[in-house]
């Protein structure tokens, strides 16, 4: 990108290299790559370097730019991990995230109620617990219309909601650590580096 510059104010700002194109009096500069997505007609080039009309503009720009960085991460998928099960994706939309919730909820009222008629046939809580753990429901998991439904017991479900509820949580802690460390710098070029170095960290894989 390359900003032409006059009286030291970014006049405009072009995608491919104008030098040589233009009449001489023209003044182009390129800017860095990484400036490019936040710098605007607004700035300045003053002694070398891009200034912002106003510093906080280009925080409100890169907050708003890691709120939805955030999102983008909740619902890239969560790892689930089971002993003794090969580990799986599941999809963290925001329906699959509702209905995982839902349905780990009835679970838990599902594995209770078998508890409870365990102890009333006479056998024990813990043959309960397990019949309800084990108890089947049916979901589905593909855009592909021939799959066949998945079919998981309460315990898996109820690790797949747990994944999901510390995925989203990792997202959300991460997206606060960088909104936090966006506020102290005090120039552009100090405000961008922490942009850089933050961004692409320390999400949940």
């Amino acid at each position: 990108m390359y900003a032409r510059i006059k009286n030291t104010y970014v006049k405009e700002l072009l995608n491919n290299d104008p030098r040589g194109l233009y009449h001489p009096d023209f003044v182009f500069v390129e800017v860095p790559f990484n400036y490019t997505k936040w710098i605007d007609t607004t700035f300045r080039y003053i002694n070398g370097a891009f200034t912002p009309q106003s510093l906080q503009s280009v925080r409100i720009k890169m907050l708003k730019d890691i709120k939805a960085r955030r999102y983008n991460e909740e619902i890239k998928g969560a790892l689930i991990q089971i002993s003794g099960q090969p580990d799986f994706r599941i999809d963290t939309t925001d329906r699959s995230k509702v209905l995982l919730t839902g349905a780990r909820q009835k679970a838990l009222i599902e594995i209770d109620q078998a508890i409870q008629a365990a102890i009333a046939d006479g056998r024990t809580e813990e043959e309960g617990r397990a019949e309800g753990l084990a108890m089947l429901h049916s979901f589905d998991v593909s855009d592909n219309p021939e799959a066949y439904p998945a079919t998981f017991p309460n315990a898996v479900i109820i690790v797949a909601a747990e994944a999901i509820s510390a995925h989203v949580q990792q997202c959300f802690d991460r997206w606060a650590e960088i909104n936090l460390a966006l506020r102290p710098p005090t120039t552009f070029e100090d405000l961008v580096q922490v942009y850089d170095a933050e961004v692409n960290q320390g999400w949940p894989s």
